[in-house]
């Protein structure tokens, strides 16, 4: 579907690449590819990787410079410091806006959005949520907060898209239902030209965590599971590939694993190779124990033709046909996980039955379907 004439800028001062900055970015990839002009704002300090990312999908993009976050101030002075900040970048993003001519200003997130309020009436502002408000935000916070959703988004945005009905949901009891929100699910992106996945071992039912060694991603509990599993008996191998961020959590976990073995434990670091590591497993486990807006990582899982293991977690229920391609735990528990693949360790048919169908599903989420949905908004008069 062409999207010839529509210029968009993408304000986006991200400094590192995780699963939502991905798959903007694989948005606007997509954009490209359908005849959008795109020229992404990016951080001058530290946004080499999104950089690298831009000059590979062959977008243009400006440098400014995002000195301080739009967080909450320490004192009057940090907030006197935090207005001025934001002054200088949101003239900086209305200037970028008039030089490329934009039609559209798309901000992929709530700090985003606020830079582009001064662009005024030069083009049409979409705010694409990564993740929803947070609705336990309560006091004088939680007024400002609100006053901030309803005043300065809800009234600025031409355009609210969500990326699941649950961030939907939760959208609408911050602002109210709008004719202005939509829901459009974000595709799996394509990884970079990468080192090949290391090779995995193939005995027994082969599991994959692939995430970040945060308390959130729930691996804790997953682990659980499988050490108390394995001692039962059961023969299976659990992969985990991720990112270890500075921490006690990230470092017990290693450890952890380390000290199980490597018979049916493997910690193979970070890897970009995600497509490499699906083709070797049988089922992808992603137990996040927070209210994830869209699973990157299931959406590459059903790409590769591999069904998920999820917690009813957000929006990742959304994604899974419980028992046809996928299945969903009864609770966020360690036992809830074991219970699930037990069942499954016993019944390989099972698994390829739902691997068929996760494949087949990946339809719903497709980059066809996702640019179909955003070519509505971008086209719309």
């Amino acid at each position: 579907m062409s999207m010839s004439g529509v210029r968009v800028v993408v304000i986006f001062p991200s400094t590192h690449v995780y699963g939502m900055e991905r798959s903007t970015l694989e948005l606007v990839r997509q954009l490209k590819k359908s005849g959008a002009d795109i020229c992404l704002l990016v951080n001058e300090l530290r946004g080499e990787a999104v950089r690298r990312i831009a000059d590979d999908i062959g977008v243009v993009y400006e440098q400014t410079q995002f000195w301080h976050k739009l967080v909450r101030p320490r004192s009057p002075m940090h907030l006197v410091r935090i207005l001025g900040d934001w002054w200088s970048i949101s003239g900086n993003a209305r200037r970028a806006v008039k030089r490329f001519d934009a039609t559209h200003v798309l901000c992929p997130g709530l700090e985003f959005f606020l830079y582009s309020l001064r662009t005024g009436r030069r083009a049409i502002r979409i705010f694409a949520l990564p993740n929803p408000p947070d609705a336990k935000i309560v006091g004088w916070k939680g007024w400002v907060y609100r006053w901030v959703w309803n005043a300065l988004v809800a009234r600025n945005a031409h355009w609210l898209v969500c990326n699941s009905n649950f961030t939907r949901r939760e959208l609408e009891s911050m602002v109210g239902p709008r004719q202005s929100i939509r829901v459009i699910y974000r595709c799996a992106p394509e990884r970079p030209p990468c080192k090949p996945a290391p090779k995995l071992s193939a005995s027994g039912m082969r599991l994959l965590f692939a995430g970040q060694l945060t308390p959130s991603k729930g691996l804790h509990l997953l682990l659980d599971a499988c050490e108390d599993l394995v001692d039962q008996g059961l023969n299976l191998h659990l992969t985990v590939a991720g990112s270890a961020p500075d921490g006690d959590y990230a470092t017990e976990v290693v450890d952890r694993l380390q000290k199980l073995g490597k018979n049916n434990f493997y910690y193979a670091g970070y890897v970009e190779d995600i497509p490499g590591l699906l083709k070797q497993v049988d089922l992808l486990v992603a137990p996040s124990v927070f209210d994830e807006p869209l699973g990157i990582v299931v959406l590459e899982a059903k790409r590769a033709g591999r069904p998920a293991l999820v917690f009813p977690s957000g929006g990742l229920t959304e994604m899974i046909e419980d028992q046809v391609d996928g299945w969903v735990c009864a609770d966020k528990s360690a036992d809830a996980l074991a219970a699930v693949l037990k069942r499954l360790a016993n019944s390989r048919e099972t698994l390829m039955q739902a691997a068929a169908h996760a494949q087949s599903s990946y339809v719903r989420f497709n980059a066809e379907t996702m640019i179909a949905a955003w070519s509505k908004v971008l086209t719309h008069r």
